[in-house]
């Protein structure tokens, strides 16, 4: 609501995730923009960080040989918001999925190069004083080129964090705490077959949040820049990838 009027107000928007409560409130609100000639940019912050920018550069080298399999999740814990607040609030489109399904599924389709993972079926478990929230989520994915996948995520238990393991043929990339690059636990190891191994950390790369590293792309698209992958990739009105991600999580509400 606030999006659309902001938007229809002449406004450029950065909006939090998750954009829209489903696809089609997403295909309408980016339709808006483009119409305006406006930016909306959703708020998954992470993909700005440098962090991300060299996992890409590893992803792409080849390094990894081919991607068979990539698992997701993020596990937040009972204690981070004790049932509280919008996360608990139907009427706000709340639960684990929007909260966190979000990063999981961004981590798949980075892990892919830009591919979105195709939900092939989710469990779920909701709250008992309201069975529209969901608080943990479970399922399968699976991408074009045969690499399957799996993702989690949930507000119950005991804090995990997110991880993120991409597995090919000539070795594995896993990373930690990938949706904060900005904090000293977060970033990624790479483990050759031949077991050689090293660590890139998020905070070796950047003395700035990735929420710093979001705004700074954010104003450079609004002043008009194109230089930027928010343009065509992930999170630009200009792209699809903020409809694709909406579509996803709507296929793991319904498979599950």
């Amino acid at each position: 609501e606030w999006a659309s009027a902001a938007l229809r107000a002449g406004k450029h928007v950065l909006c939090e995730k998750a954009l829209a409560a489903n696809a089609e409130e997403a295909r309408q609100l980016i339709l808006l923009a483009r119409t305006r000639g406006l930016l909306l940019m959703e708020g998954l912050a992470f993909f700005h960080h440098p962090l991300f920018e060299q996992m890409r550069a590893v992803l792409a080298s080849g390094e990894l040989g081919v991607v068979e399999r990539v698992d997701s999740s993020f596990v937040v814990g009972a204690s981070k918001y004790k049932q509280k607040g919008s996360r608990y609030d139907s009427s706000m489109a709340g639960g684990a999925s929007a909260d966190l399904g979000g990063y999981v599924l961004s981590g798949m389709f980075v892990a892919m190069l830009g591919v979105w993972p195709s939900i092939d079926f989710a469990t779920a478990l909701t709250w008992a004083k309201d069975k529209m929230i969901d608080e943990v989520v479970s399922g399968n994915a699976s991408f074009p080129t045969g690499a399957r996948g799996s993702f989690h995520w949930s507000l119950r238990g005991r804090r995990t964090g997110s991880l993120l393991s991409v597995h090919g043929s000539l070795g594995r990339l896993e990373a930690t705490d990938f949706q904060a690059p900005h904090q000293r636990s977060s970033g990624f190891t790479v483990r050759r077959n031949s077991l050689e191994s090293y660590r890139v950390q998020g905070t070796k790369l950047s003395n700035m949040t990735s929420y710093a590293h979001q705004l700074l792309a954010f104003a450079h698209l609004a002043r008009g820049g194109i230089n930027s992958m928010a343009a065509i990739g992930p999170l630009g009105s200009t792209g699809s990838s903020p409809l694709l991600l909406a579509a996803a999580l709507d296929d793991v509400y319904e498979s599950a």
